[in-house]
């Protein structure tokens, strides 16, 4: 997506295709949409759940057969993903143990040789720039210091660099409802009521909070321009078990996030406020009070 992206604003005519899939079926319905309605307004044709059955050159040109229709082009680009190639360093020797996604590694990064670590791509799961960092560390610590630190992938945030960002961290509504049946938390807000994305006029996009009962923050999806940005404060949250304490309607009044305004981060403090609210409304008490004192503001 992100290619194809570039290549649309350097003035590519892009047809992207989806094999065997809803497009972007990892992600909540409705995020996958927005990119998507986003993708196409920019000129982007999108083929989802297709299946291929051959390419054919045609005229001079490539043409694919997929199962329900056919598309012609210059250029064909495979996004397929990356494989370590292992086959030359002769693991076996050194009784390394390598299986289909690279070298096998327990919590400790170790392989089936103790004394030999490995991370980053050559052991599958995350490819992504700073999950090979954060590995490297955890290698470095055991190695140098003789420490028992171990990988954790509970918040690692990820983002697609399209304009506007995906960004990721945690658990989406699907996951979460799966591991808490539905006991969980959803706020959302858009950022067209976002003050500085309406001044800056990039008004497109949405900020998704998910969070326990209890206030233990499970993950965020954000779309939007410093998305990118954003999705580092919730891992931050996320990595320090750090909690939605609000436990009193005076909690809310008093003592709101406290960020630059305007600016992006606003749209976290409005999420972070709205999910301390349900937090706080499932004591049917205090839903009580909350109830009778909006009825006087009203009235």
């Amino acid at each position: 997506l992100e290619l194809a992206y570039i290549l649309n604003k350097l003035g590519k005519k892009i047809t992207f295709v989806w094999l065997n899939n809803d497009f972007l079926v990892q992600e909540d319905k409705e995020i996958a949409e927005l990119i998507q309605a986003d993708l196409e307004a920019s000129g982007i044709k999108i083929y989802s759940n297709l299946k291929l059955n051959s390419i054919e050159t045609w005229q001079g040109k490539k043409r694919v057969i997929f199962n329900q229709r056919k598309i012609t082009c210059d250029e064909i680009i495979l996004a397929c993903g990356e494989k370590a190639y292992l086959a030359s360093l002769n693991l076996a020797k050194a009784e390394v143990k390598i299986d289909d996604q690279g070298i096998v590694v327990n919590q400790y990064l170790q392989t089936s040789n103790r004394r030999i670590y490995a991370f980053g791509g050559v052991i599958g799961g995350y490819n992504y720039t700073q999950i090979g960092q954060y590995e490297a560390s955890i290698v470095l610590q055991n190695c140098l210091f003789k420490s028992h630190a171990t990988v954790n992938y509970y918040a690692v945030p990820w983002a697609m660099f399209t304009q506007p960002n995906l960004a990721r961290v945690g658990m989406n509504e699907r996951q979460a409802n799966k591991f808490y049946r539905q006991n969980i938390l959803i706020t959302k807000k858009m950022f067209n009521h976002n003050p500085w994305s309406i001044a800056t006029n990039q008004t497109t996009g949405i900020c998704k909070l998910i969070s326990t009962e209890d206030g233990i923050i499970l993950g965020a999806s954000i779309i939007g321009n410093n998305g990118i940005e954003l999705i580092n404060l919730v891992a931050e949250i996320m990595q320090k078990s750090l909690r939605l304490e609000t436990n009193s309607l005076r909690d809310i009044l008093t003592s709101p996030p406290l960020f630059v305004y305007p600016s992006f981060c606003q749209i976290l403090a409005q999420a972070q406020l709205n999910l301390t609210k349900q937090k706080l409304l499932l004591n049917k008490k205090k839903k009580q009070t909350f109830e009778q004192l909006w009825q006087w503001i009203k009235d």
